[in-house]
């Protein structure tokens, strides 16, 4: 998973891009999405962010259309809905050869299969800060917010460590209380508490509680194939055999790629129920009776089994599908939508200009010798996957540990930004742009407490 290239897709050059530049008599001009410094530009109206954003739709529509030729699909009868597809009005005011570089940040797997409902993967880069709340935007205000990640205060994932005293303390205090746990997963989880604590914080356990155990799934079955069409669950399989055997294949995960496989194929052909959030409304796929297709409306994209392989270090198999679910529709949906990821690009940058200014201007730099490396490049695979596959599974578990406390996924942008400040000074000694890709992606030694609160309390590492 470490190596995977969601920027390198040769179909998206500029070249695809021709003829709706042209149909837009568009100029060429530098905008916020070519430099990590925002940049004012003088001709942007409104009815030309319309006409690009509408352009890049119709872009999508005719690649599903394609791929749905190609692959022999045609007999499943497949209507693309024209009024789902709305333009998001916060998207970058960018023109036709800016949207090629949109495209780049596209999984290409996306695009070459056609897949819909989940094209909103962004081509980020910096100008996005103006998406972020400006609650999120002060730093003492931060501080308070995530006031418990102190280092004046006893950490799991830090302190148990050095500590066996506090390893001992940390673990049986746990109780059913939801409050009591969110309290306590605010500073981390005890391994052995985490699955049922998860479970508590997901509400995937009985509410009476009268078992210790974690809920206990229903067998794994997919549904009859006369509802979801046999020629459907082929289509949806095989892009599900190839993200796993792409993004499931680093040394802590393989050995669940069979267990990830089956899941994923459950959990893209099973409704969701959507609690207090609003889906994010891309492009849909339904069958001739307008029921949409699979059942979930979630086609795979690439990176959907990074959300799943951590979650069988915690519970067996068949009860894994509920708590996916569940995380699901409250968290992973909103880290692969523009709406959701662009503000949490825009943060990190925040934190990242204000602890350390030099590596805006050094990937600013970088990014004059090779397009493709760019702070956004960077940083928004690790938010994509919320770092699954690029830290190692314990220090994977401290930092959702607190997601699930905080219900918060800004921690996620600010340990992105303490990576990229943790190692500034040997990143500005790098000259060569895939020097610097190469350092990052290595994210073995990071250890997730120390940097939450390096980004958050300015503490030396050392």
């Amino acid at each position: 998973m470490h190596g995977m290239d969601i920027l390198g897709d040769p179909t998206l050059l500029e070249a695809t891009w021709t003829n709706i530049s042209a149909k837009n008599k568009e100029i060429k001009q530098q905008t916020a999405l070519f430099s990590p410094i925002s940049v004012q530009s003088k001709h942007e109206a409104l009815s030309e962010i319309r006409a690009s954003q509408a352009d890049f739709f119709h872009f999508v529509l005719l690649k599903i259309k394609e791929s749905s030729q190609l692959i022999g699909s045609s007999r499943i009868p497949v209507v693309v809905e024209a009024s789902q597809v709305v333009p998001d009005p916060r998207l970058l005011p960018y023109g036709a050869s800016e949207m090629a570089r949109f495209l780049n940040h596209l999984g290409s797997d996306i695009i070459k299969t056609g897949i819909a409902d989940h094209l909103s993967f962004p081509g980020l880069s910096s100008g996005l800060v103006f998406l972020v709340d400006s609650h999120l935007c002060d730093m003492p205000k931060l501080q308070a917010r995530f006031a418990e990640l102190s280092p004046t205060l006893r950490q799991v994932g830090l302190d148990d460590r050095v500590l066996g005293s506090f390893a001992a303390l940390s673990h049986g205090f746990l109780g059913r209380n939801l409050n009591r746990v969110v309290e306590i997963a605010k500073r981390g989880l005890h391994d052995a508490d985490r699955p049922l604590a998860w479970s508590i914080l997901l509400g995937t356990v009985n509410a009476a509680g009268e078992t210790i155990e974690p809920l206990q799934g229903a067998p794994l079955t997919l549904p009859p194939a006369a509802d979801v069409g046999e020629g459907m669950i082929l289509y949806t399989d095989l892009l599900l055999q190839a993200d796993v055997l792409t993004t499931c294949t680093d040394e802590h995960h393989f050995l669940f790629n069979d267990s990830v496989l089956r899941l994923l194929s459950c959990f893209v052909n099973s409704p969701l129920q959507w609690h207090k959030i609003r889906r994010y409304l891309g492009p849909t796929l339904k069958s001739a009776n307008g029921e949409v297709i699979p059942a979930s409306g979630i086609f795979p994209f690439r990176g959907l089994s990074s959300y799943v392989a951590p979650l069988l270090y915690l519970y067996k198999e068949e009860s894994v599908l509920p708590h996916l679910q569940v995380l699901y529709t409250r968290y992973y949906c909103r880290l692969h939508t523009i709406e959701g990821l662009a503000p949490l690009m825009g943060m990190a940058e925040l934190l990242i200009a204000e602890g350390c200014p030099d590596m805006i201007v050094k990937f600013k730099m970088l990014q004059t010798q090779s397009p493709d490396i760019s702070l956004c490049s960077v940083v928004v695979p690790w938010l994509m996957t919320g770092f699954a596959g690029y830290l190692m599974p314990r220090e994977y578990f401290q930092l959702w540990d607190r997601i699930l406390g905080y219900n918060a996924l800004e921690l996620l942008s600010v340990l992105a930004a303490a990576i990229i400040i943790l190692k500034s000074s040997t990143l500005l000694g790098l000259s060569d742009p895939q020097d610097v890709k190469y350092y990052l992606c290595d994210l073995s030694g990071i250890q997730t407490v120390s940097l939450l609160q390096l980004a958050l309390f300015s503490i030396e590492i050392k």
